[in-house]
């Protein structure tokens, strides 16, 4: 008995400090040996691999936790800087707009776009009008007439009695960061006006808004929004990206002409 007693008294003597397990061990082995060596030894085989196992365990656990972590951490960030890049392009968008407000006034800021009118005769459809304006920013070279690049590019046609209207903006690098599109042709059995919006950042879609109107263009609803394109708006997508591109090269042509 008094055996035993030293034994608890050695054992809860190091409970109250912090110690590694291994010392744990070692004194409560040392203690039973004070009383049969076989069953220190069966106790050190018993416990020895159940905390092996258990740490195994808790560290398979603990990874588990942190890779968890990790991935909700990473959807966050794209997330946010989703939201940050839809916003920023928004913010750009609206300063683009008042600065042509200003611009086109009588008394307004010197211009920094070009306006381009097309008309022309098509089979079957008869009158086809079509009224571009480009507007550009200056490329960041040592130039004393800096180069320019397509900050932002609208279109305004018609084919036969329907009327389209499409706005695109563009990164310094060239890159199509906003599409606006108003079309009668998504739906057009059913009269439907339909209105396409596209964010991208780095040539990926990050959000989509789509509405729709049975009024002819007075009230629109809203019908789809979503972080990517869905198979129905796809074909419209593609054909709008297209387009870009083409504004895009028609503007840089005009430009690379109006150099001195």
């Amino acid at each position: 008995m008094e055996v035993s007693l030293q034994c608890r008294q050695e054992v809860n003597e190091h409970s109250s400090r912090t110690k590694p397990l291994g010392v744990y061990i070692s004194k409560v082995s040392s203690c039973i040996k004070c009383i049969t060596p076989s069953l220190s030894d069966n106790f050190l085989r018993s416990i020895t691999p159940l905390n092996e196992v258990n740490l195994l365990h808790i560290k398979e656990k603990t990874m588990k936790k942190i890779s968890l972590t990790i991935g909700l951490l990473c959807c966050m960030v794209l997330y946010i800087d989703a939201q940050t890049t839809v916003e920023s392009i928004r913010k750009e968008y609206s300063e683009i707009k008042s600065s042509l407000a200003m611009m086109m006034e009588e008394d307004g800021i010197p211009a920094e776009y070009c306006q381009l009118h097309v008309k022309q005769n098509l089979p079957g459809t008869g009158g086809h009008f079509e009224d571009m304006l480009f507007y550009w920013g200056d490329n960041d070279d040592d130039e004393i007439y800096p180069s320019h690049y397509v900050r932002y590019a609208s279109t305004k046609y018609n084919y036969a009695a329907r009327e389209f209207y499409e706005e695109y903006m563009y990164d310094q690098k060239g890159n199509t960061i906003f599409i606006y599109a108003r079309t009668p042709d998504f739906d057009f059995d059913n009269g439907m006006i339909y209105d396409f919006r596209f964010y991208l950042n780095k040539g990926k879609v990050i959000n989509v808004i789509v509405k729709s109107s049975a009024d002819g263009g007075k009230t629109f609803k809203d019908v789809y929004t979503g972080k990517t394109v869905s198979e129905k708006y796809a074909e419209e997508y593609e054909r709008c990206l297209d387009a870009s591109k083409r504004y895009k090269t028609l503007y840089n042509a005009i430009d690379d002409g109006a150099i001195i």
